[in-house]
């Protein structure tokens, strides 16, 4: 993805388990002031004895930036990990644009 900044809103509904199901929405506003929004969902696990718990998440993305159309309707996959006990979350991989 270009550089640039980066938000992102994750909803989380914990379940009975530990585990949680998530939808994600973001912005991402490139050096160029061009902006791609997109939006999925993803699992959150149990944490472990550790308080770590693995992420995945997949989605869609949309940009009215004519140089960056070719991101129009592309999948996303990230995975990660959340620190329970520190409030910290790590996304290790990039994405993926699976239509290009």
């Amino acid at each position: 993805m270009a550089s640039g900044v980066h938000w992102d809103r994750v909803e989380g509904t914990m379940l009975a388990d530990g585990s949680a199901t998530l939808t994600i929405r973001y912005l991402h506003m490139t050096k160029n002031g061009e902006a791609i929004t997109g939006i999925g969902t993803g699992t959150q696990m149990a944490p472990n004895q550790r308080g770590i718990a693995k992420v995945t998440a997949e989605g869609i993305m949309w940009t009215s930036a004519s140089r960056l159309s070719h991101l129009n309707g592309g999948r996303w996959t990230v995975e990660g990990e959340v620190n329970t006990i520190k409030e910290t979350v790590e996304v290790r991989d990039n994405f993926n644009f699976s239509n290009l």
